[in-house]
């Protein structure tokens, strides 16, 4: 199927580039991993490798495993019955997008990411389109151009007014009658042992240092309240077990958590003025503190529908 032209930038191979090579002045190198690097003006903390990219594709099957679906909003038959366009912000490897597209056949996907990690045009079917683009800059289309908009695990990575504005940009292109969904780890865990609060206490105070307003349900809610246009509001979440001791389940959340962690002590153990290898010791620590508490990885969904417009937005 064609993707409606309302929702079409130009469609191009996503790795395509000019010949001067300068892009490869967007990426830096650090122990082996693979960067974005334009600091001043985005929080990007993460790896954009394909070992970072596994990592995603990985979380997002276990998610939808642990959610049953890969999201919340009452969306499901506006999506199965016409042509509904949707919209992925910080859509990272594209998994979500790509599984959601070949769910959906009958609606167009869009994803967007300040940083390449998804697929070529030529590997995506014809009803998805991923653009590299910085949302901080505003979104590139006219008001009320999407039936869904959905945002995901962007919750370390916004300054309150940036936040701000993009809650009020994602409005603006949702359509009246609309769905808007945000989905997000919660910053503590259930039956968390010393090492691994140190950790997460760690990870959250690095954000804070940099300004960036970290998001919990309570905080996601009151952006979409605060917007104006949002109403319905509302949230899902749930408890999942980490660590060997919960089977399967367990082991893969123990795996995405490790992994994850392991990209963050780049950062975090200058930051909690150790060393790498006294990181590596809480991270070790930390894992068996999972079996032995038996601790449960905290996830939620905030959700709801556009119900009217708020001018100067």
């Amino acid at each position: 199927m064609s993707t409606s032209p309302s929702t079409s930038p130009a469609r191009k191979n996503s790795y395509e580039q000019d010949d001067d090579l300068s892009f490869l002045e967007k990426f830096r190198y650090i122990n082996g991993r693979r960067f974005h690097n334009e600091e001043s003006t985005v929080n990007y903390y993460v790896p954009n490798d394909s070992e970072e990219s596994n990592r995603l594709n990985l979380q997002h099957y276990l998610l939808r495993h642990i959610w049953k679906g890969n999201f919340s909003s009452p969306i499901s038959e506006k999506l199965s019955e016409r042509n509904a366009s949707v919209l992925d912000i910080g859509c990272c490897a594209g998994t979500w997008v790509l599984d959601m597209a070949q769910k959906y056949p009958q609606s167009s996907f869009i994803g967007i990411d300040i940083s390449r990690m998804y697929p070529s045009s030529e590997k995506t079917p014809l009803n998805v389109i991923f653009l590299q683009h910085n949302i901080l800059e505003g979104l590139p289309w006219p008001p009320n151009t999407f039936d869904f908009v959905y945002k995901r695990f962007l919750s370390l990575s916004f300054t309150l007014k940036d936040l701000t504005k993009m809650i009020n940009e994602i409005t603006r292109v949702t359509k009246i009658g609309g769905c808007v969904e945000v989905m997000n780890y919660g910053n503590s865990m259930k039956n968390s042992g010393k090492a691994t609060k140190k950790l997460m206490d760690a990870l959250k105070e690095f954000h804070e240092s940099k300004s960036i307003f970290v998001l919990n349900i309570k905080k996601s809610v009151k952006m979409l309240e605060d917007n104006g246009s949002i109403t319905n509001i509302q949230y899902e979440e749930k408890f999942t077990p980490i660590g060997k001791w919960c089977g399967q389940t367990g082991e893969i959340m123990l795996s995405n958590f490790m992994s994850a962690f392991n990209t963050y002590k780049l950062f975090l153990a200058p930051f909690m003025n150790i060393t790498i290898e006294q990181f590596d010791i809480l991270l070790n620590e930390m894992e068996k503190e999972f079996n032995d508490h038996q601790s449960y990885v905290h996830t939620y969904r905030v959700y709801g529908k556009k119900s009217f417009e708020i001018c100067d937005i």
